[in-house]
């Protein structure tokens, strides 16, 4: 009976060991690749993304006349749900993650109406409706548009 334990506890230690092992080689790989330095031209697209982001948040502002505590609820909503997006963008491209992002999406949407008065909503509803158009406008044209 005693030596009978000794092997459990024996398998149980090796199983251990195996995932320690492995999640430390899973962890080590990924720290390697995320720490890649950027090259030249992805550290410039990386800035005309932020500088194009930063843009369409002040055209956002402007044309939705958002008030100081607005603009602080609506950043805290984006913030809460960045790791989210994250997340799902780590698992890789696939119908799951697809509707999973949709559904964050939706929302993140309907959280962001609930804070806005109804003339806010109307015109928020009409840039998404713009946003929609001209993309489906340059992807007819064989031109992709950087996602906002």
């Amino acid at each position: 009976m005693i030596s009978l334990r000794r092997n459990e506890q024996t398998e149980n230690m090796k199983y251990l060991i195996a995932s320690a092992i492995i999640a430390l080689t899973a962890s080590t790989s990924f720290a390697q690749e995320s720490a890649e330095p950027l090259n030249e031209d992805q550290q410039v697209r990386r800035e005309m993304r932020k500088e194009h982001k930063q843009e369409k948040w002040e055209e956002t502002k402007e044309t939705l006349q958002l008030t100081a505590e607005q603009e602080a609820q609506w950043k805290a909503i984006h913030e809460e749900y960045k790791g989210k997006h994250k997340e799902l963008r780590e698992q890789g491209k696939n119908e799951e993650t697809k509707a999973a992002h949709k559904a964050l999406r939706q929302e993140i949407d309907s959280r962001i109406m609930a804070i806005l008065t109804s003339e806010q909503q109307e015109a928020w509803e009409k840039m998404k409706m713009d946003k929609k158009r001209e993309r489906k406008s340059q992807n007819a044209k064989g031109r992709t548009v950087p996602r906002q």
